[in-house]
């Protein structure tokens, strides 16, 4: 098998490589320069256009799905694998999702099946994302790091503050009113999509005033080719979303910060936060994982855009052997055994658990241990990329 590997900027593409190589698959890779995150079509095509010259590519894979590639395979009848690890996928509302050619899958399962209603007669399925566990047994954490790190509770994210509040101004009161009210809902639900399958057509009809249409328009930080087939109110919910996110993620940090020290590692700084100290943004590769080795609870609190999904600092925090907590997800209940993880259904539950499992320290350690073992067998790339080839047909169990 050989495989043209496209590889935009990613995290993951080392553990991709790595994986590949411990299969047994022969790639070629396909680097493609971005340019303030924006791809370069007729650079990409022209470049997919040459590698397809040499014949005998089974397939071209990517972390993400990109139409650009979609493209380039369909006109070449080459097989298109892609496997995301962004939710939602925007590149994903073009028309050429549905390409014969493509085969794509996504680590939110609400994702996938929203995307399957949209359209009909594609490979669309359901994939979780995995993990690297050799390479964080790999890291070891000194005793100057320990008393670096080392912390009762830590927290490794951003806060998606956004525009929404700006946006809501161009509302009448009781879309306004209505809106708020749909936030407030969701933040005290999880598993369940409350905004989206509440933003019914004629309420969308009620939106599609030109204030607020032109200020979503302009605000808009996305990929600014995807133009009018990326609809106003999808890129709405993903603001309403992120809000809910962002004052999900205070409201938690600010009510464990009361009572246990803790560390909140990003590039956003909210000077609401009194009793949480930060410590500023920590490297992927040679920060993070020393702050989950080093944390005795390490938190994760789930972006809203992420529907039931299992985010990838949950098994990032595992495979450091890390113990987690973590907010409710349907995924996470399905596939993490209980005695793996510790999950919470409000801010208050977490609270208790936190205090609980710092109390109960043996408990927590083996938890932490239990965890890990579950993603060093369950969750490896060797598995997610077989499933991916045996999907499409080219893989024999």
């Amino acid at each position: 098998m050989r495989l043209l590997l496209l590889e935009w900027p990613s995290i993951t593409n080392s553990d991709v490589e790595e994986a590949l190589n411990r299969l047994g698959i022969s790639y070629d890779r396909l680097v493609v320069e971005t340019e303030k995150g924006e791809i370069e079509r007729e650079k990409v095509l022209s470049a997919m256009d040459i590698a397809f010259r040499n014949p005998g590519y089974d397939a071209v894979f990517s972390i993400n799905y990109y139409r650009v590639a979609a493209e380039g395979c369909y006109r070449a009848g080459i097989p298109y694998l892609a496997w995301t690890y962004d939710s939602p996928v925007r590149e994903t509302w073009r028309n050429n999702l549905y390409y014969d050619t493509n085969w794509v899958f996504f680590y939110d399962a609400a994702e996938c099946s929203f995307l399957k209603r949209r359209g009909e007669g594609s490979h669309l399925y359901h994939l979780p994302l995995a993990v690297n566990t050799r390479r964080y047994d790999s890291v070891y954490l000194s005793k100057r790091e320990r008393e670096k790190y080392g912390s009762e509770i830590s927290f490794v994210g951003q806060l998606y503050n956004n525009m929404i509040f700006y946006l809501l101004s161009e509302l009448p009161d009781y879309e306004k009113e209505y809106l708020t009210a749909l936030m407030d809902v969701q933040l005290e639900t999880y598993g369940i999509d409350v905004i989206r399958s509440s933003l019914t057509e004629e309420f969308r009809k009620k939106l599609a005033i030109p204030e607020l249409m032109k200020a979503i328009d302009s605000d808009y930080r996305y990929q600014e080719d995807l133009g009018h087939e990326y609809p106003t109110e999808e890129r709405l919910w993903i603001e309403l979303q992120r809000n809910v996110s962002c004052y999900e993620r205070l409201m938690v940090l600010e009510l464990l910060g009361r009572y246990f020290p803790l560390k909140f590692y990003s590039f956003q700084k909210q000077e609401t936060l009194k009793n949480v100290e930060y410590m500023g943004p920590v490297d992927t590769y040679d920060g993070m994982p020393l702050v989950f080795k080093a944390s005795k609870i390490n938190l994760n609190i789930t972006s809203r855009t992420m529907v039931s999904a299992i985010p990838q600092r949950c098994l990032d925090i595992m495979a450091a052997g890390g113990f987690l907590l973590t907010n409710y997800q349907s995924e996470m209940s399905e596939l993490f055994p209980e005695g793996t993880c510790a999950i919470y259904e409000c801010p208050e539950d977490a609270l208790e658990k936190a205090r609980y499992y710092l109390s109960h320290e043996s408990e927590r350690l083996h938890i932490a241990r239990a965890g890990h073992q579950l993603v060093k067998e369950f969750f490896t790339y060797e598995d997610r990329i077989k499933t991916i080839l045996e999907t499409a047909g080219l893989w024999k169990k």
